[in-house]
């Protein structure tokens, strides 16, 4: 099938005019279309799926394709997916075709390269917006599509009557290390940062309040709904996500997964720090980590209806 091509931040592409791949990205992509397909897609979709996954990898320069394409093998391939830690526009694309090929869905995509964060999706994707939050270790924010139906008179969402779903993707700072900061010994410096994040203001915390400020003005006068999905680099119990927590609903909260983690290179008990927020007029049927290893983060996986 074809991928429905979309070039970030401009105009729908045919799909013989993709852009093309450099030599690194199209191996990569090679490589991911080894194996055969190892699933079906159902016809039947009683809600619309959204993935978030961090795709990068902290200790190491870039994680192959094929690896991040293996994750969703033998699943139903997401609706959505809100990718962070994109290395260039070609590993997304580069993502994107394999996507297209192994899930036998036309998934759209577009791409914020400035804060390294896109979004593929089974519809159409307009409206971009982007707000890049200041910070002196690198690029950091939000990242916004409106996704539209796939075809003309499907709902989104099942039961919308929206134009669509604000898809927002969302990468903050992480935590500085302790002893860049203070000097502490790294279990004190643990104690110190986890006191931080949840009683005082950090990058995190005011980054949440700077995204909220920003999806709420832009969906003003709008009764579309919102997701907001990505890497929020902090623990359930921080200011950041108390605040997230007090205007949305976390996707995972009912599920067995709620409190399983997705940060999995660390020693101790995994963080959970990848999150799925939903608009009040969305309420999850399902979600869950799926703990499958492309990089340092697990995916999270949600399914979404209007309330």
């Amino acid at each position: 099938m074809p991928c429905d091509v979309r070039r970030p931040g401009g105009s729908s592409r045919k799909p013989q005019q993709t852009p093309r791949l450099s030599w690194r990205w199209r191996l990569q992509y090679l490589d991911a279309m080894k194996a055969k397909p190892s699933i079906t897609v159902s016809e039947a979709r009683p809600a619309l799926t959204i993935a978030t996954h961090n795709v990068g990898d902290s200790h190491a320069r870039t994680v192959p394709v094929s690896r991040t394409v293996r994750v969703y093998e033998g699943e139903s391939w997401p609706d959505v997916f809100v990718l962070q830690e994109l290395r260039s526009q070609g590993h997304l694309i580069a993502l994107h075709r394999a996507f297209c090929e192994r899930s036998g869905r036309a998934y759209a995509y577009d791409y914020s390269g400035r804060i390294g964060v896109g979004v593929l999706a089974v519809g159409e994707l307009a409206g971009r917006r982007e707000l890049v939050l200041p910070s002196d270790r690198g690029w950091y924010g939000a990242f916004e599509v409106l996704v539209r139906p796939g075809r003309a008179g499907d709902d989104v969402v099942p039961g919308s009557s929206s134009r669509g779903v604000r898809v927002v993707g969302v990468h903050l700072e992480p935590v500085r290390k302790s002893r860049d900061r203070h000097g502490f010994s790294a279990a004190r410096g643990l104690v110190v940062q986890l006191a931080e994040e949840l009683f005082r203001q950090t990058p995190r915390s005011r980054g949440v309040a700077a995204i909220h400020d920003w999806v709420s003005a832009g969906r003003r006068g709008s009764r579309d709904p919102v997701v907001i999905a990505g890497d929020f680099n902090t623990v359930g119990a921080s200011t950041a996500l108390r605040f997230m927590r007090r205007h949305y609903h976390d996707a995972l909260a009912a599920t067995p997964d709620a409190r399983t983690g997705t940060y999995w290179k660390i020693r101790g008990p995994h963080p959970r720090i990848d999150f799925i927020f939903l608009s009040r007029d969305l309420e999850a049927t399902g979600g869950r980590v799926v703990r499958r290893q492309a990089g340092d983060h697990y995916p999270v996986v949600a399914s979404v209806r209007t309330t």
